[in-house]
């Protein structure tokens, strides 16, 4: 709505937001008193995906992205209106385990088509009489029908191996090490890698935190890790998961010690845009954010724009008044340890004449 054709789409439709929120988010049944308590956190199975409408033929194609299967919570779809998808969960012989079933809205927009929508579930494993997990064989993304299996279309699926593969971790090799600088994380799956998919995650206080470094590594078996973007500590953790569509394994790097003379900022503008257009008065707020891997969040005296050699500024958000013409701003982030991190961005100030028309009796 409210295209100027100078700059971006001002709001979003009220139908497409409804459209995008229901296809993408859906109501997570725990409340949140109860998300700190470790209990809440059992066996899920992780099932994303997409699917698409072609506006030509009505035909519709699925895509289910490898699954995993780690500790969660609940976050799937318990009472859907109208439900005209549905995942399928099989075990042994065939029998059907378990129906999701949730609704995607296509919208057919001449000017904004909403052609996909995308889903990400995390659904509670499915208890054997052993009291363990139950054996999945196969999850089948499909239309939705009352009837269940049989009167559903398939749009993808994924068989799941028999056998859980295995992960070591053979670089680093050994604890008490020291990596500084960009170093190579490697690991070797006991099949060949080519139908795996891979995350690494980092923990530097032994495994009991982790933050994620890299996701949907398809069919490699090495990294390349930064250490500057990394906190210094004598107790980090490479924790590389992988997947064979379903069955999920990991390993556990030795803890080691990463070293370096200061860690590096990672500094964002986030306004403007690279080849922005300042128009009229060529007034501008500049903002952006930093963080460091061992300061954490860079305050406002350590965030610095400049154009060339001139500081304009400090801070988060800056107003600034541009000359006519080319400008490249600059978002400088230094550390405690006076180490520095930049980004810029090329944005263009002016003002266009009008013309009217002359006009004849």
């Amino acid at each position: 709505y409210c295209q100027s054709g100078l700059s971006p789409t001002k709001w979003i439709s009220d139908y497409r937001w409804k459209a995008l929120f229901d296809n993408n988010f859906v109501s997570s049944t725990i409340q949140p008193p109860v998300l700190a308590l470790a209990a809440n956190y059992t066996p899920h199975y992780y099932i994303s995906g997409a699917i698409t409408l072609d506006p030509n033929t009505n035909q519709l194609t699925g895509t289910l992205n490898p699954a995993l299967f780690q500790i969660g919570m609940d976050d799937y779809p318990t009472s859907p209106i109208n439900p005209n998808f549905a995942i399928y969960i099989y075990g042994l012989k065939g029998s059907l385990l378990k129906v999701v079933p949730f609704t995607g809205t296509f919208i057919p927009d001449p000017e904004e088509p909403v052609n996909t929508i995308y889903f990400n579930f995390s659904i509670p494993y499915i208890q054997s009489t052993t009291g363990g997990p139950e054996t999945i064989t196969k999850i089948v993304l499909g239309t939705y029908s009352r009837l269940l299996a049989p009167s559903a279309v398939p749009l993808d699926e994924i068989d799941v191996p028999a056998v859980v593969p295995t992960l070591a971790i053979s670089a680093p090799a050994s604890s008490g090490i020291t990596w500084s600088g960009t170093q190579t994380l490697s690991w070797s799956p006991s099949n060949s890698p080519a139908s795996y998919t891979f995350s690494v995650i980092f923990s530097s206080d032994g495994g009991q935190t982790w933050a994620n470094l890299a996701t949907s590594l398809a069919g490699v078996t090495s990294l390349a890790i930064d250490t500057t973007t990394l906190p210094n500590t004598t107790s980090a953790v490479f924790r590389v998961i992988g997947t064979d569509g379903f069955n999920t394994f990991y390993a556990d790097s030795p803890a080691i010690t990463l070293s370096n003379s200061g860690t590096k900022p990672v500094v964002h503008i986030t306004n403007p845009l690279s080849s922005y257009l300042v128009l009229y008065t060529n007034q501008l707020t500049l903002e952006g954010q930093g963080e460091d891997a061992t300061d954490g969040p860079l305050t406002d005296d350590q965030l610095f724009w400049l154009e060339g050699a001139t500081i304009l500024g400090t801070g988060p958000s800056l107003p600034i008044t541009l000359s006519t013409g080319l400008h490249t701003i600059t978002l400088k982030g230094v550390n405690s340890q006076g180490t520095e991190g930049t980004t810029s961005v090329s944005i263009l100030a002016g003002t266009y004449p009008v013309y009217l028309p002359s006009v004849t009796h």
